[in-house]
């Protein structure tokens, strides 16, 4: 079975690459349930994947669903043609770099639980032109319409995703994870916690703990959390009687 490769930083797993040798959506399951805990980052490769069509709607969601996982950043990479399958995985991705050689049919993405996902991308007006047409669009066109976040030259994709991710794991993990959560969040993407204001502050306190191993939650004394809470709502309270 092809699965994922893996790239070592120092002592731990940190990259996954998933190749378009991946011939099946069971595949690509399989190869995510192997990764460890350690995997920051999930680089997929579009250009040539074909998967198979019989598979469960349960295991088509899972590999989905995997790619926007908080503890993890997903980028895609695409080249040459992109519908249907590859797509919807690209679409998956919490970021995508595309080659200049790119096309793509984004009507093939209209399927249950990816609709939503590409008005989120390219807006309503702009999913309505490109589904209802049908027609191709290019690199530069995804681009403009934000459905990928950067076009480069056919050969530099690999360097600039190498780039890319060093970038991204410069950031201290738990950081990243508190952000990506509360950017997940705002999106729709997940549901919302009870209260958005509690969700930053929770995350503020945890952010504050960066130096802390990954694996032991950062605790905040009960007392001054609620304090901290009491007080912000004070100030909104106080900002919306102001503005009557």
């Amino acid at each position: 079975m092809t699965g994922a490769s893996r790239f070592v930083v120092g002592e731990r797993v940190e990259v996954a690459s998933f190749p378009a040798s991946i011939s099946s959506w069971s595949q690509f399951d399989a190869a995510q349930r192997e990764q460890s805990g350690a995997v920051r980052i999930a680089v997929l490769h579009t250009g040539g994947l074909c998967l198979d069509v019989g598979v469960t709607d349960d295991v088509r969601s899972r590999v989905l669903s995997w790619f926007a996982r908080p503890d993890l950043v997903s980028v895609a990479l695409l080249d040459g043609a992109l519908d249907d399958d590859p797509l919807r995985l690209a679409l998956a991705c919490d970021m995508r770099l595309a080659a200049d050689d790119l096309r793509v049919r984004v009507g093939s993405a209209v399927r249950p639980g990816l609709v939503d996902r590409l008005v989120e991308l390219i807006g309503y007006s702009s999913a309505v032109a490109w589904v209802l047409t049908g027609r191709e669009m290019t690199s530069a066109e995804a681009q403009r319409v934000g459905l990928v976040d950067q076009v480069l030259p056919v050969g530099q994709l690999d360097v600039a995703a190498e780039a890319l991710v060093a970038d991204l794991l410069a950031t201290p993990r738990t950081t990243a994870i508190e952000l990506k959560a509360l950017l997940l969040e705002a999106s729709g993407r997940v549901p919302p916690r009870p209260s958005l204001f509690t969700a930053e502050a929770q995350a503020r306190d945890r952010l504050a703990f960066d130096g802390a191993e990954f694996d032991k939650p950062a605790e905040l004394d009960k007392a001054e959390f609620d304090k901290a809470e009491f007080d912000r709502a004070a100030m909104i309270s106080e900002g919306r009687d102001r503005g009557r």
